[in-house]
């Protein structure tokens, strides 16, 4: 087998890992990140299938090329047009046993096999799409005074009384603070992001912030104590810049993080800090715990760590969307922030559902509908306004 570049995947070896993997339990420890994503991922599917419909070996790249082609016939696509869908690049062997709907189905559900084959005999759901997919609020700064700025309609540059100056350009907002600051009043301002919208800041040290749709972060115009400390309520991503004298915290409700110069994204939503470079303290409930580059900080309830990949908890930076093993009403939460609609089901079982899902920048909320319909054709969505209802066919 060749390798290709896809990913950076060394699919020989890759496939080998997979084979010892049976009988060995280190197998797997010397693959990289993203190797080590798909081998876990690879893994789930072998044990959801039936030993009968196991082969001995994973034909990964092959299986992919043929899914990819399978695909694209079936939804009219030219050939190479197929949006990256790593799901499906994952499941390529399995695919190559049982099917594309079978493999999509054994990795959802495990329903009885006469259900599995109603379900794989359905083709594709009716999606009623009736609005437009664009968000319905602004990118907002709250001033110190309570006044809202419009940053969609915000002038080149606003100075504020203590001399800070606001400019927005190139879909960022940037605080410029005057050369003397110790003296300056300090004020606090917020920048809020609604559902559907995600945008950047430059606070006055220089440290960059994503914020994540549905989100806000409070912060002073001037770092000027022996701290630097912001609030944030969402999802946000971290470039501190590097200041020994200066500790940078970020405050949540449920936990506080520590830094003096490194990268990491915090959750509020879930509770979460993942840490990609340098380290952070994160205090939570009266723990503490130091993580290391590739480390997550679950602070829903006592304070632990576990080892994740970055790129995917990091991917809402660019408008890509990983979500590995979880409940279709967890990837519907996700959505309603993103693209701003709300979901509802049919039945509480409907949410149930488990799935892995990534895609690279998807653009309308109907691209990911479509991309769920592929993987359980079983799914019906019906959109409304902004209000979509998830059911089941009926069978």
């Amino acid at each position: 087998m060749n390798n290709t570049q896809d990913d950076n995947i060394r699919w020989d070896k890759l496939e080998e890992k997979l084979n010892e993997s049976a009988s060995d339990e280190a197998a797997g420890s010397d693959l990289t990140s993203e190797e080590q994503s798909v081998f876990l991922i690879f893994k789930k599917i072998r044990a959801r299938l039936k030993p009968v419909d196991v082969q001995k070996s994973f034909p990964l790249e092959e299986g992919w090329t043929s899914l990819k082609e399978r695909i694209e016939a079936a939804e009219g696509l030219q050939k190479g047009k197929l949006r990256s869908l790593r799901i499906f690049r994952y499941a390529a062997a399995a695919v190559l046993v049982i099917g594309v709907s079978g493999a999509a189905w054994w990795l959802i559900t495990t329903r009885s096999d006469d259900a599995n084959k109603k379900t794989i005999a359905k083709t594709k759901t009716e999606i009623h799409q009736k609005a437009e997919l664009s968000p319905s609020d602004n990118v907002q700064i709250v001033m110190a005074d309570g006044s809202k700025v419009d940053v969609d309609n915000h002038p080149k540059t606003i100075t504020e009384a203590n001399g800070v100056a606001i400019k927005t350009a190139d879909g960022a907002v940037q605080y410029t603070a005057p050369a003397e600051t110790s003296t300056q009043e300090v004020s606090y301002n917020s920048l809020i992001v609604p559902r559907g919208r995600r945008h950047q800041i430059i606070l006055p040290d220089g440290t960059k912030v994503w914020l994540n749709s549905a989100s806000k972060l409070s912060f002073p115009t001037v770092f000027a104590g022996k701290s630097r400390e912001v609030q944030l309520d969402g999802e946000g991503y971290f470039d501190v810049k590097k200041d020994m004298t200066k500790p940078f915290v970020v405050q949540t409700t449920e936990a506080k993080v520590a830094v003096l110069g490194t990268a990491f994204n915090v959750n509020t939503f879930d509770k979460k800090i993942t840490l990609e470079n340098g380290s952070v303290k994160v205090t939570a409930h009266e723990q503490d715990v130091l993580l290391n580059p590739g480390e997550q900080a679950n602070a829903s309830g006592n304070l632990k760590k576990a080892f994740v990949n970055v790129k995917d908890v990091t991917a809402w930076k660019d408008g890509s969307i990983f979500l590995d093993n979880v409940t279709l009403a967890e990837i519907a939460t996700v959505l309603e922030r993103s693209f701003d609609y709300d979901f509802s089901f049919a039945s509480p079982s409907v949410g149930l559902q488990r799935f892995t899902l990534g895609m690279k920048t998807p653009e309308t909320l109907e691209e990911v509908l479509n991309n769920l319909r592929l993987l359980a054709p079983q799914l019906k969505f019906s959109v409304d306004g902004r209000k979509v209802l998830v059911s089941l066919e009926k069978e």
